[in-house]
């Protein structure tokens, strides 16, 4: 909401990126650490250096691609976040079935 203001304010603007940086910076350190733990070993600068650059272009870059999607094909990001809401409801209903089948399966075992 405070991007939709900094259009017409500076200081909201910059109220919004600072919000913005707070929540995205524990994404970082949270990959580092995810990476150094899922690897067995402790990661050095340039481990660091990947997981900054790749994050930063991934936010520059996204917001083009959708852009010119969306002037190629206005309705396309609709339907693809109706077919990921889709799809996250469809794995949803899977995992659930596979947990209550493994639940049946211990309780008939124990």
């Amino acid at each position: 909401m405070a991007l939709a203001l900094g259009g017409s304010s500076r200081g909201a603007l910059e109220a919004a990126a600072a919000l913005y940086g707070a929540g995205a910076a524990p994404v970082f350190a949270a990959g580092i650490l995810w990476a150094e733990r899922r690897y067995e070993r402790p990661l050095g600068g340039r481990a660091a250096a990947a997981f900054s650059v790749s994050g930063s272009l991934g936010a520059e870059l996204f917001p083009l691609a959708l852009g010119q999607v969306v002037e190629a094909a206005p309705g396309a990001p609709l339907v693809t976040a109706a077919a990921a809401v889709a799809a996250c409801a469809a794995l949803m209903a899977a995992a659930a079935g596979v947990a209550r089948s493994s639940l049946k399966g211990s309780e008939t075992a124990a």
